[in-house]
């Protein structure tokens, strides 16, 4: 009994003094505490490392934008001191589109699309019959800033290729409504009038030519086109750009440049005040419309699950109104009033 006794004593000193020297005096033996240890230590080995360890692993959410992090500009009072403002200096001229002192744009990309050229996503700027002309130099692509309607007066006709009976109401109900809250008159077309607004039938998306033009101005109206997207393509017809163009856009909204695909970079490029028209150019009539028809949601052009647009604070931003907003209605009176 004595020798198992001696034994059994010799047997605890030596798991007491190995446990000492693996693990220190002071630890205790416990699954927890060794497995949280054991843990820190592989995550502090992966940072010395440079490796991404679980607890860095990077959100999927898109980073804020920088601005959030910058003291914000004074904001000008009028787009024309954009063209005066040091600050104008921290804007990427890759990122403006091409301009002439008069305002004329010149579309660093076009796509030809059913019978149009077209530029920043649904503006139809020219025909496809004068491709060649355009390619041989004969012709040149370009959008002056837009004329607006005289006296507000806006014949339209519908073409026989609109075969669709609902949409073809939807226009109705659009230009009567916006006929009552401004003071533009959409009205059917008589034979002896040359200058209207065709609606035609598109094959896969809406189409529209911006502000007034001798002849025909043409809306083009795929079967998927319902009524948020005929307010928008009519808001082109009167004069408006899209609001993520604006000169001043960059202190509304931060444009997330490495999620869009760089042949989609041109949707986001800042317009020169000049391109605008004259009634447009007071940012005190102008404030930035989240809830605007003529504002993309921050997922468009988009070549992942990540936003391409988040508001200057890093939120997103997506408006449910299918008809225009109350300043989107209120700038169409200062066009027409």
């Amino acid at each position: 009994m004595k020798k198992i006794a001696l034994l059994s004593l010799l047997l605890f000193f030596s798991i007491f003094i190995l446990r000492s020297f693996i693990f220190g005096p002071n630890t205790k033996l416990t699954d927890g505490e060794f497995n949280s240890q054991k843990f820190e230590s592989i995550s502090q080995s992966k940072k010395v490392e440079g490796q991404i360890s679980l607890q860095d692993k990077p959100s999927k959410k898109p980073l804020p934008p920088s601005h959030s992090k910058l003291k914000k500009r004074k904001k000008p009072n009028s787009l024309h001191q954009y063209k005066n403002e040091d600050n104008n200096k921290e804007r990427d001229p890759l990122h403006s589109a091409q301009t002439d002192q008069s305002g004329k744009i010149f579309p660093r990309s076009v796509k030809v699309d059913d019978e149009y050229i077209v530029a920043y996503g649904d503006l139809i700027i020219g025909s496809a019959d004068d491709l060649s002309d355009y390619q041989s130099g004969e012709k040149h692509l370009d959008i002056p800033p837009p004329v607006l309607w005289p006296k507000g007066d806006i014949p339209y006709e519908l073409d026989s290729s609109l075969d669709d009976p609902i949409q073809k109401e939807l226009i109705k109900r659009a230009v009567e409504h916006l006929n009552t809250v401004s003071g533009i008159n959409f009205h059917p077309r008589k034979n002896s009038e040359e200058s209207y607004v065709l609606f035609k039938r598109g094959d896969q998306h809406c189409y529209a030519n911006v502000g007034f033009r001798v002849g025909v101005s043409y809306v083009s109206l795929s079967p998927g086109c319902g009524e948020k997207e005929i307010y928008h393509e009519l808001f082109h017809v009167l004069g408006f750009f899209h609001e993520q163009n604006r000169p001043d856009r960059d202190d509304h909204i931060e444009v997330l440049w490495e999620n869009i695909d760089e042949e989609n970079w041109t949707q986001f490029e800042r317009f020169s005040v000049e391109s605008y028209p004259e009634a447009l150019q007071d940012l005190n009539n102008l404030p930035f419309e989240f809830e605007s028809i003529m504002l993309y949601d921050s997922y468009s052009f988009s070549n992942s699950s990540d936003y391409s647009m988040v508001k200057i604070d890093g939120t997103s931003f997506s408006h449910q109104l299918i008809r225009p907003s109350y300043t989107d209605l209120e700038r169409l009176k200062l066009l027409y009033p």
